[in-house]
């Protein structure tokens, strides 16, 4: 079983030593380079390490997805809360599951093809409300709304935009007040991976424009 916080190591230094986040996602460039990032992370024990990778790999599935079916992913989705006892972690990783389930629901809706299998406390909700324009979840949700505008304008950049400020966000107000610890290393690691995706993203269209 994964303890929740390692109290024997202290995250102190390691926190101080990591650069600001900066208050928004949609930055130039990373506030730490991918590889100065694994060195910091090669320093914590191997158990909290352990829950680091665990959440990184749930929180995009992009990264598992050529090795991974849907199926296979939600297995090792529900082994992760199984075995993972840090609440922030499993808060972390489920916060990105519920819009994961969202963001899949109104595209599904879309497309007229049936709701995928997810295992999300909202999945009843939104196949009794299916039809309804925020899937019963507007009051829970509000930017349910916007993230389907841009689907019906065919606005996908914009609403994978919207996707990645609506968690870095969620991530930063539960980051907001904490002390070191291995939990405020998680919502660091979390937020950098948002960072990380939208930086990649950017290179990847702007050499796309260079080719043409």
């Amino acid at each position: 079983m994964i303890q929740a916080t390692t109290e024997r190591w202290s995250y102190t230094f390691l926190m101080t030593s990591l650069p600001a986040m900066p208050p928004r996602f949609d930055v130039a460039r990373l506030p730490i380079s991918p590889a100065a990032l694994e060195e910091r992370l090669a320093r914590i024990p191997d158990e909290d390490l352990q829950v680091v990778e665990q959440m990184r790999d749930l929180l995009f599935w992009d990264r598992l997805g050529l090795l991974m079916s849907d199926e296979e992913i939600i297995k090792q989705y529900q082994a992760f809360l199984a075995e993972t006892k840090n609440e922030i972690a499993r808060q972390i990783v489920s916060f990105r599951m519920d819009v994961r389930t969202i963001v899949a629901a109104l595209r599904c809706r879309r497309r007229g093809v049936p709701l995928p299998s997810v295992p999300s406390e909202w999945m009843g909700t939104i196949k009794r409300q299916f039809a309804e324009p925020s899937l019963g979840l507007g009051t829970r949700f509000p930017w349910i709304a916007a993230i389907d505008k841009h689907f019906a304008q065919g606005d996908v950049d914009e609403a994978d935009r919207l996707i990645l400020h609506i968690v870095y966000e969620q991530w930063s107000r539960w980051m907001a007040g904490r002390p070191a610890s291995f939990e405020s290393l998680l919502l660091y690691v979390a937020r950098w991976d948002v960072i990380h995706r939208f930086v990649s993203r950017n290179r990847e269209l702007g050499e796309k424009r260079m080719e043409q």
